[in-house]
């Protein structure tokens, strides 16, 4: 699971400062202990990308979570959660994304997911998130769709 800004998506060139990488690091959310902080917080961004792991059930909905809600509470235009690598997600993982929408339509955040399983889509379906969230099949898509749709 990683939290990427929008200049840092596959095929695009990373900005340098003395040949080394500039602006807030990758945060993997995988390797931190429970509790610790998130990274550091930017504003301002317009399109931050999460990528979340294979599967998303309650063994990790928490660390999920967390990861999403630091991702919102960076105030970005728009959060992409990147779901076109799961396979698996149940109650919990609906929760997650549920309780993320919440953080980030209260921030002015406008949350989208990426998403190309049948099943995983069943259990959003299910849930009622689709009604609340705008479903792409891919993050390029995502990241050009006009705001508000």
């Amino acid at each position: 699971m990683t939290i990427r800004d929008r200049q840092w998506l596959p095929g695009t060139k990373v900005p340098t400062r003395r040949g080394r990488p500039h602006g807030p690091p990758a945060a993997t959310g995988w390797s931190r202990a429970p509790g610790t902080p998130s990274p550091p917080v930017a504003t301002g961004l317009r399109t931050l990308l999460v990528s979340l792991p294979a599967q998303v059930d309650e063994s990790n909905a928490a660390q999920v979570r967390a990861t999403l809600m630091a991702a919102a509470d960076r105030r970005p235009r728009v959060l992409i959660a990147d779901m076109s690598g799961i396979r698996w997600c149940d109650w919990a993982g609906a929760g997650a994304l549920a309780s993320t929408f919440c953080r980030a339509a209260t921030a002015g955040t406008e949350l989208r997911l990426v998403l190309t399983d049948e099943a995983v889509l069943r259990v959003i379906r299910l849930n009622g998130l689709d009604q609340l969230l705008p479903i792409f099949e891919d993050v390029t898509t995502a990241a050009a769709a006009a705001s508000g749709s």
